[in-house]
């Protein structure tokens, strides 16, 4: 999701839109279920018993039942973790639970009817109802309900447990993993474009991926024609980006752009831009 100031119930999709894989997903322990159709399901019961959830209760998150509507959802929506899993199923409406992924970078996870999510101990995350203003969800618990925010600013993380515990169990693997895919085989000859405006290195990892990693240095536009797909991370610096004919949008550091084989982008850059770009 952007990083936009606005109203938290927006859906605030990066332009162009960048979708998390459920892989990516996976890979920050969030579990997730769809189909789910009310407190008698079959698949409800089953994931009940599996992990020892003894206690649900029902809310109603709307200006109608909830005293105070826009001070909680705002308190809701501040930066936290918990001492224990965050499960909640959707009964009715929409919301939007943000997590952060292994660059702190936030994704913005939509949730409707017959949808499940936990979230495990330790992960930042922050939830906000949709424009709809309405969300009727169920809580479940291992044994007493105990539902305690540690704000972000407010903790110690590198003395909290559960919020070390989350990094070691699920930051610090995947870091391993993403550093590891760009190990391997590195070019020694750079690859010069447009009359040395833009140089790079090709980068073959351990699991066959390849990448480029690379520098575009200061100019009024340069034109990339793809016969693959590819998506360009900005790693530092801002771009200033076209694709395919579309108004020129800016991406800074941490974001990203993918354009589809035979598509093509047209980037400028004020200072140097330092890249990585991903082979698909």
């Amino acid at each position: 999701m952007d990083e936009l100031e606005g109203d938290q119930r927006e859906p605030h999709q990066r332009v162009p839109y960048e979708a998390a894989s459920p892989e990516v997903l996976d890979g920050l322990g969030v579990l997730r279920w769809t189909g789910i159709t009310g407190e008698d399901d079959a698949l409800l019961s089953k994931i009940k018993q599996e992990r020892g959830y003894s206690y649900t209760d029902i809310v109603h998150v709307c200006p109608e039942k909830l005293p105070e509507y826009e001070t909680k959802i705002k308190n809701f929506y501040r930066e936290h973790i918990h001492y224990d899993e965050e499960i909640r199923y959707i009964m009715e409406g929409t919301g939007y639970f943000d997590v952060r992924d292994i660059d702190d970078r936030w994704i913005r996870i939509n949730l409707e009817a017959g949808d499940m999510i936990i979230l495990p101990e330790g992960m930042y995350h922050r939830f906000t109802c949709t424009a709809s203003n309405y969300a009727k969800a169920m809580r479940l618990f291992v044994g007493e309900p105990v539902w305690t925010p540690y704000n972000r600013d407010e903790i110690d993380e590198m003395k909290n447990t559960s919020r070390n515990k989350y990094v070691e169990t699920f930051l610090t693997n995947n870091k391993r993993q993403k550093k590891s895919s760009l190990t391997g085989e590195v070019g020694l000859k750079a690859n010069v474009f447009f009359d040395g405006k833009c140089v790079s290195h090709t980068v073959v990892g351990a699991d066959g991926t390849r990448k480029s990693v690379g520098v575009i240095l200061p100019n009024d536009g340069l034109k990339f024609e793809l016969s693959t797909p590819e998506l360009m991370e900005v790693s530092d610096g801002v771009a200033f980006v076209s694709i395919n004919g579309a108004p020129e949008v800016t991406f800074t550091a941490g974001q990203s752009w993918r354009v589809e084989g035979g598509g093509y982008f047209v980037i400028r850059a004020e200072s140097p831009v330092h890249y990585v770009c991903h082979f698909l």
